[in-house]
C-alpha cells in the first residue's frame, strides 16, 4: 500500500515542477528537484547504519513516516495547481490569478489569456493516453519509456547487489550503509550536473554520454579487485553517471510531452521504470541461480545501458527530423 501511493509522488512532482519552470531552465530545475530522490538514499543509508544496529528496522520506517507527516500540511496548504492545467480545464479565473501573482509578484495578469482557447482558434489539443499513444508521439513515447526502463532496472540492480559485494568482502553493516550512501551522494552530484550539462551541451548528448559512461563504470566494477575504499569511490562514480542519466530522462520527458499529456507521459515512464526494477530483481535471481558471479552480472549490465544510449540517439533523430519538417 505504501508503494502504491509513493509510486505516484515522483512523476507528479516532476510534472508540476516542469509546469512552473521557465523553458530555458527547465532541464536544470527538474534535475535539481530530482536530487531529492538520491539525497533520500544518502540520508537513509546513514540512518540505517545508525538506527538498525541499535534500535531495529521498525524505528527506521517510523522515522520516514514522521518526516512524511511533517511535510503533509505544507503540501496541502502551500502547493499550487498548474496554471496551464487550470486554464485548459476552465478553472476559476481568480484561482489562476492568485497563483500567477504569487509566483511572479507584480506581474500584470491582464496580459495572459485565461480563456483556455487554442491559439489558432481550432480544436483543443488531445491529452492523456490518446496523446502519448498518438501517431505523432507513440514512437518517441516508447523510446523514452524504454530508456527509463533500462535506467531504473540498472539502478535497482546496483542498489540490490552492492550490499552483496560488500558482504563478500566481509564488511560490517555500517560499511554497507556507507557504500549505499556514497552511491546516493554520487546521485545527488549527477542529478545536479546533468541538468546544467543539458543546458550547455544539449539534452540528448548529455543523457547519451551518461548512459555510455555508466556502461564503462559497470565494466570497471566487474573487472577490478575490490576493496572498501575502491568500492566507495566506484559507488560514488556510478551514482553520478547512472542517477544522472535517470534524472536526465525525467527532464527530457517533460520537454517531449505537451502540457495536456505531460502527467500521463511522465507517469507511464515511471511505471515502466518500476517494471524495470521488478525485472532486474527477477533477472538477477535467475543469473545467480544459473551460477553467475556478481562480476559477470555487472559486466552484462553494460549492454542494456549502451542500448539506452542508442535509444536516446533515436529520439534525437526523430525529434530533429520533425522539427525540420515543421519549419
Amino acid at each position: 500500500m505504501a508503494c502504491l501511493f509513493l509510486g505516484a509522488v515522483m512523476p507528479l512532482v516532476i510534472t508540476l515542477v516542469a509546469e512552473f519552470a521557465p523553458e530555458k531552465r527547465k532541464a536544470a530545475i527538474v534535475a535539481i528537484t530530482f536530487t531529492g530522490f538520491p539525497l533520500g538514499t544518502v540520508i537513509t543509508g546513514f540512518l540505517a547504519s545508525t538506527i538498525i544496529p541499535t534500535l531495529g528496522w521498525q524505528w527506521l520506517l517510523g522515522t520516514g513516516t514522521v518526516l512524511a507527516l511533517i511535510l503533509l500540511p505544507a503540501l496541502v496548504w502551500g502547493l499550487p495547481e498548474s496554471t496551464v492545467f487550470m486554464i485548459r480545464r476552465g478553472g476559476r479565473t481568480e484561482n489562476v490569478t492568485k497563483v500567477l501573482s504569487a509566483i511572479i509578484p507584480g506581474f500584470d495578469v491582464n496580459t495572459v489569456d485565461l480563456t483556455g482557447a487554442p491559439p489558432t482558434g481550432g480544436k483543443k489539443p488531445v491529452g492523456g493516453v490518446r496523446a502519448v499513444l498518438s501517431k505523432k508521439l507513440v514512437v518517441v513515447s516508447l523510446l523514452i519509456w524504454l530508456c527509463y526502463f533500462i535506467c531504473a532496472a540498472v539502478v535497482y540492480m546496483f542498489l540490490n547487489y552492492l550490499p552483496l559485494i560488500v558482504k563478500q568482502l566481509n564488511i560490517d553493516a555500517a560499511g554497507t550503509g556507507n557504500v549505499v550512501s556514497m552511491f546516493g551522494l554520487g546521485g545527488v552530484v549527477g542529478a545536479l550536473a546533468i541538468g546544467f550539462a543539458m543546458e550547455k551541451l544539449g539534452r540528448y548528448v548529455s543523457i547519451g554520454a551518461a548512459f555510455t559512461l555508466a556502461a564503462g563504470a559497470a565494466w570497471i566494477l566487474a573487472s577490478v579487485s575490490l576493496t572498501l575504499p575502491l568500492l566507495l569511490v566506484l559507488g560514488f562514480t556510478i551514482g553520478v553517471v547512472l542517477v544522472g542519466a535517470n534524472s536526465g530522462m525525467n527532464a527530457l520527458s517533460t520537454s517531449v510531452f505537451p502540457t495536456e499529456a505531460r502527467a500521463t507521459g511522465v507517469s507511464w515512464m515511471h511505471s515502466f521504470g518500476k517494471a524495470g526494477s521488478i525485472v532486474s530483481g527477477l533477472l538477477g535471481g535467475v543469473m545467480l541461480g544459473a551460477g553467475w558471479d556478481v562480476a559477470q552480472i555487472f559486466f552484462a549490465l553494460a549492454i542494456p545501458l549502451l542500448a539506452g544510449a542508442a535509444a536516446v540517439g533515436a529520439v534525437k533523430a526523430i525529434t530533429t527530423r520533425r522539427s525540420r519538417a515543421g519549419s
